[in-house]
């Protein structure tokens, strides 16, 4: 096992990027490469991709600000991938996000480039939709 982190700093404040990350209705706007439509389920949400419908369990804490996601499925043998996020505040009044990505089954350091790639193109878009 292993994970892969990855920081923003942005010019919008920690409740402006925590407002965003913790509402799974707005993962088309930010993980548009992932989420093509997310609808909720009880207390957890289909989240339709590319490869079909998965299962996103998101836990958000207001007063620490993280987000913590985990994504299941059965497609192709299945998948249990987990990222673990926090925004904080910065000096100049913007913020700095954290988020790392938990290897899966199946993944290993050999995914890291292409793991961290994705959360670099994520992390873009977040930056553009605040």
């Amino acid at each position: 096992m292993g994970s892969v982190t990855r920081t923003a700093t942005f010019a919008a404040s920690a409740d402006a990027v925590y407002a965003v990350i913790s509402d799974a209705r707005r993962l088309t706007g930010w993980c548009a490469d992932f989420a093509l439509k997310v609808t909720e389920d009880g207390d957890d949400w289909t989240v339709e991709t590319s490869i079909g419908p998965v299962h996103l369990e998101l836990e958000a804490d207001p007063a620490a600000r993280t987000v913590d996601l985990r994504v299941t499925h059965d497609i192709d043998g299945g998948a249990d991938h987990r990222a673990r996020t926090r925004v904080l505040e910065n000096a100049e009044g913007g913020s700095e996000y954290v988020y790392t990505r938990i290897f899966g089954h199946g993944e290993s350091e050999a995914d890291a480039t292409a793991l961290a790639d994705v959360i670099e193109i994520r992390l873009k878009a977040l930056a553009a939709s605040l």
